[in-house]
């Protein structure tokens, strides 16, 4: 029977199923499941309250001939780390930099585009990027909330490099400026609201 599990800041269908030895896919497909899936499109952007069931681990045989070792390697399936680096509306292309996921050390350099991707663990929960001689950037992983929650706008907003104020979910001038803003650079109607149309395009533009 599944359990039911609610979601903890830093919590995402990809991290549970490393902690319960399941593959994302499993718990995500769960019927169980299905509401929580209509409600957020990413498996790996949930919110804080939000309700998972977690199905029953299901045993697997194989068979080997006694007296005999054999080795068994365990399936892992690792998370996908994508970053875009900007200079205000400008992609950072060719950039060499350093990347340290929980005490692993990743060095590259970025695309033509200023993008850089990097296979790290379900579980990791923080990030910290060295580029050329500038100050380090600090990132919580796991932590961005949902696209239709105000926190999961303004960070968004944020990393795109509009000042939103405060990060909570509190609506106030600095965020509806920058809502509108956004909404003009992309031909949005101007509402100064984090309506569906803005949503969609934020997103878009976000996951790049």
């Amino acid at each position: 029977m599944p359990i039911k599990h609610k979601i903890k800041q830093g919590e995402d269908i990809s991290s549970l199923a490393a902690n319960h030895g399941l593959f994302p896919e499993t718990i995500w497909e769960e019927p169980s499941n299905a509401e929580l899936k209509e409600k957020r499109s990413d498996m790996n952007v949930l919110y804080p309250g939000d309700i998972v069931f977690i199905p029953d681990k299901e045993p697997k045989e194989e068979f080997a001939e006694t007296e005999q070792r054999h080795r068994f390697r365990k399936k892992g399936v690792p998370s996908k780390l994508r970053f875009r680096l900007m200079d205000g509306n400008q992609s950072r292309a060719h950039i060499a930099y350093t990347i340290i996921v929980d005490d692993v050390s990743t060095s590259g350099v970025t695309d033509s585009e200023g993008k850089l991707e990097l296979s790290v663990t379900a579980t990791a929960k923080r990030a910290v990027i060295f580029v050329e001689n500038e100050k380090p950037v600090d990132i919580s992983l796991g932590e961005l909330d949902p696209i239709d929650t105000i926190t999961g706008a303004k960070a968004r907003l944020f990393n795109l490099g509009y000042n939103v104020g405060k990060i909570d979910d509190k609506i106030r001038p600095n965020f509806k400026y920058a809502l509108r803003l956004f909404q003009k650079k992309y031909n949005l109607k101007e509402t100064e609201e984090l309506n569906k149309e803005t949503q969609e395009k934020l997103n878009e533009i976000y996951r790049f």
